[in-house]
């Protein structure tokens, strides 16, 4: 949310994350322009928002052509990259730009389904996979597998969604 922030745009947010043995365990979203606050780890996933707690779960989305999908922009990806992500952006029903870490803040609450990133350093993703799981969501790198220092993360809302955004996405795996 660096590039939102400096352009005076109220999506950027503050990602923290406690880390055991490299794996992210607790994850902390926090949108302060809106005054939210959405936590995830052992003990479930929820938004805070001013005195009000509220439990945050993803929502079912079967099919890819359903998805409200999302990355920060499409500048991001390099030439095999841009072209699996096309391919999973004409396949989904909508697709949303310039969210940042936001993004995967709506997969957790139930209103996007999918957000595909490049590039993506550990502090960028280790927050945001806490949340996204507690919330009953899954975070996976372009191989299918945990995410790591490669950079490439897909999120999810629905793990239905996974084998149908990598049928392209794995073609441009690091």
């Amino acid at each position: 949310g660096t590039r939102a922030f400096i352009s005076g745009l109220p999506l950027w947010t503050t990602l923290i994350a406690l880390r055991q043995a490299g794996t992210p365990s607790v994850g902390i979203i926090a949108q302060p322009y809106l005054d939210e606050i959405f936590i995830g780890g052992p003990s479930g996933a929820r938004l805070l928002r001013g005195e009000t707690e509220t439990p945050l779960a993803v929502r079912a989305c079967e099919k890819l052509t359903d998805a409200v999908i999302s990355t920060t922009d499409p500048d991001i990806f390099n030439g095999a990259e841009l072209g699996a992500w096309t391919q999973v952006r004409a396949a989904a029903r909508l697709a949303r730009l310039g969210c940042d870490a936001y993004a995967y803040a709506m997969v957790a609450a139930g209103r996007m389904d999918l957000v595909a990133e490049t590039s993506l350093k550990p502090w960028d993703w280790s927050a945001l996979v806490p949340v996204i799981q507690a919330a009953g969501g899954k975070v996976v790198n372009w191989r299918g597998a945990a995410p790591d220092d490669n950079g490439q993360i897909l999120a999810v809302g629905d793990a239905r969604l996974i084998d149908q955004a990598l049928v392209t996405l794995k073609r441009a795996a690091i």
